[in-house]
């Protein structure tokens, strides 16, 4: 194989406007909110949560939220050749059907990480434009042309993902924490060492 990478984008909105126009996605996307109308003294899943609450857009029943997942797989066990998916999942359906209607938007696959630039700029462009315009849509139980915008607002990732997605020195270096600027110190650890974050 030679020396190299490729990447493909697969848009959202086509994937999103097929499984809403076909799949009649809308329908339990509004039965399971309802659920959260009633109070609860329980935490019942994301559309309970204050953050959740907090986004205005949400509130209008038409528009989801996504939350999407990279993670870096080896292809090979004697080969740095690495592949990278993109895929999203729709929070307001019910947590069983999630797993049924994951959306797969981009693919990286070469001998090292991602240039993170280069892949996630078209999946952060669309989502920009998703989030602004939303996409349109025709509801087959009473044929009327629906607009839903899409808010993407988690990104689950393990450690060393979330490090290149942010563009930060990994967890174990020096400045390689998420949450504060300190440096950090490299301190011994059984038979190696590890870097710690004190608390200030």
């Amino acid at each position: 194989m030679k020396q190299g990478y490729f990447v493909m984008y697969m848009p959202l909105e086509p994937q999103l406007k097929l499984k809403f126009q076909y799949q009649n996605l809308m329908h339990n996307i509004k039965k399971y909110k309802r659920i959260f109308e009633e109070p609860s003294s329980s935490y019942r899943g994301i559309l309970d949560g204050e953050a959740y609450a907090k986004i205005k857009n949400l509130k209008y029943s038409d528009n989801i939220s996504l939350q999407f997942n990279i993670d870096g797989i080896p292809m090979y066990r004697k080969s740095n050749y690495q592949i990278w998916p993109i895929q999203c999942m729709i929070n307001e359906l019910p947590p069983n059907e999630r797993k049924d209607h994951i959306l797969m938007c981009g693919l990286w696959f070469g001998p090292h990480k991602p240039n993170m630039n280069v892949f996630l700029k078209p999946f952060v462009m669309e989502l920009s434009n998703l989030s602004r315009s939303g996409f349109k849509w025709i509801d087959a139980t009473n044929s009327k042309q629906i607009v839903t915008k899409v808010f993407p607002i988690i990104c689950s990732s393990d450690a060393p993902a979330r490090a290149a997605i942010q563009n930060f020195i990994q967890y174990n270096g020096k400045y390689g924490c998420g949450f504060c600027q300190h440096s950090g110190e490299r301190v011994e650890k059984g038979k190696g060492f590890c870097h710690i974050y004190p608390l200030h």
